[in-house]
């Protein structure tokens, strides 16, 4: 029994990774939008978070019309700043984050998401669906690499050493 308490609470301590997305009032204006991205980013370091990357609030259009109420009225917002942080926290401290994120006046809404642990940032590879990502070496499509042999067989025969360098171009790909 006491090994369950003494797990509990280590476990307590423990730290863990998240990411905040959130949509500030687009009655901020753009001079103000760094301070607070920076406001929020405090309020990690203070519950003893570590922020890590983030996106700076940028102006979206929202897809549905959001309330706020202020000073006893709701104020509708049809576009919003989105901005969000990836940070570390021990873990019985988001509540307090979450709180304090609901009290801020200037942020719209807010979501706070558990996330893994991710050692470096690397950028999705976009391939292209129907081709299974396959683009020639010189940076054009498949279909734009076979529409150019199209025009050049179509002009007149090809050379031999012409010929050599299309079929290394398809081995290669």
């Amino acid at each position: 029994m006491d090994e369950l308490l003494q797990a509990h609470a280590e476990n307590k301590e423990e730290t863990r990774f998240y990411e905040v997305g959130y949509h500030l009032v687009p009655t901020v204006s753009e001079e103000s939008l760094a301070g607070e991205a920076l406001r929020i980013k405090d309020q990690i370091a203070a519950l003893g978070g570590t922020a890590g990357s983030e996106g700076m609030p940028q102006k979206a259009a929202l897809a549905y019309r959001i309330p706020q109420m202020k000073e006893g009225q709701r104020t509708f917002f049809d576009s919003s700043y989105f901005g969000w942080v990836r940070f570390e926290m021990p873990r019985e401290n988001i509540a307090t984050f979450e709180r304090a994120l609901k009290e801020n006046a200037t942020v719209l809404r807010f979501l706070v998401l558990q996330v893994k642990k991710q050692e470096a940032v690397s950028h999705p590879v976009h391939k292209m669906p129907f081709f299974g990502g396959k683009v020639t070496p010189k940076g054009r499509s498949p279909i734009a690499e076979e529409s150019r042999r199209e025009e050049k067989t179509a002009g007149g025969a090809l050379s031999e050493a012409e010929l050599d360098k299309t079929i290394e171009e398809l081995i290669a790909e």
